[in-house]
Order: structure tokens, then sequence, then C-alpha cells
């Protein structure tokens, strides 16, 4: 306690006791000032955390968004994939699959267009129909006659997996 001081000094020797209490009590009020200060800052500081806290929690829950998203995005694809799979597979089954050439397969050299030869003597058009020409053609080419305007089952079959992979692009884009 300041008041078990013993002065020595007359100059600082106070003049009485309520000049004692006068100074404790000043003394006791800055420290009271200094502590309220310091619990306002405290509490400002824990204001702040707490706004700090309520802006990563929503950032996590907008992260948490975007994976739940991306998960759904996922999963279309990998139907869109086992789509492309079966149309895949579907088209190497077919015949007429010999002149496509898979994604999935590297390209290797593309073949090489066979040389025709020019007809010395030209033809009359008029003496020959479009269906002669064209049964001549396929003749010197080696190609049977045949009626390529019906389609099979399988061609069906293809045409339609085929038209619903090309449908499932437009929804791709679509958020």
């Amino acid at each position: 306690m300041k008041n078990a001081y013993v002065y020595t000094d007359p100059d600082t020797f106070p003049k009485d006791s309520t000049t004692i209490a006068a100074t404790e009590f000043n003394e006791l009020e800055n420290t009271i000032n200094i502590l309220k200060d310091r619990i306002t800052a405290l509490e400002k500081a824990a204001s702040n955390t707490t706004g700090r806290f309520t802006n990563i929690e929503h950032e996590i829950t907008s992260v948490n968004t975007k994976v739940e998203y991306i998960i759904v995005k996922q999963n279309e694809a990998d139907k869109w994939m086992a789509s492309l799979s079966e149309t895949v597979t579907v088209l190497s089954k077919n015949t007429f699959s010999k002149n496509i050439t898979l994604l999935s397969q590297p390209n290797i050299a593309t073949p090489k267009s066979p040389k025709t030869s020019k007809r010395s003597t030209p033809y009359k058009k008029s003496s020959y129909s479009q269906v002669k020409s064209y049964n001549l053609r396929n003749a010197m080419s080696g190609e049977e006659d045949t009626d390529t305007t019906t389609r099979t089952d399988d061609e069906d079959s293809i045409s339609s997996s085929y038209m619903n992979f090309l449908s499932g692009f437009g929804n791709l884009n679509r958020r």
C-alpha cells in the first residue's frame, strides 16, 4: 500500500491524507480505464473473429455445394460414357463400321484413294440410263449390285442409339 511509504523528501511529502487518497483514486481510475479499453478491444476482436468464422462457414458451404455439383456432373458424364461405349460396341459389330475410325484407336495412316483410269472413248450419256451406268461402275469396281435402300434391324438400333447419344450433348452445357 502506498501510504506505508515513508516520505523523507519534504517536497514530495503529501500535505494531508486526502491528497494521498485522491492520488490513489486517480491511479485506480486510470487502471480501470485501461482495463475498460482492453475489454473493448477484446470484444471487438471477438466480434471480428465471429465474423471470420461466419465467413469461413459460408465458404465451406459454398465449397460443399460445388463438390456436390461436380459429383452430379461426373455421374452424368459417366452415363454418357456408358452410352458412348454401348454405341461403339454396336458400331463395331456391324459390317459397315469398317470405315469408321474409333476415337479410342490411334490414327495410323490415311488410306489412299484408288487410282482411276479415264475412258479413252467417251460414251454418249443419252445412250446409257443412270441405272446402267451405276451398274457399270459397280461391275468395274468389283462390287455386287445390291439394293442399299433397305435398312436392317441392326442399323435401326444403331441409328437410335447414336441419336440418343447425340441428344445428350445438349444437356451438358446447362447449369
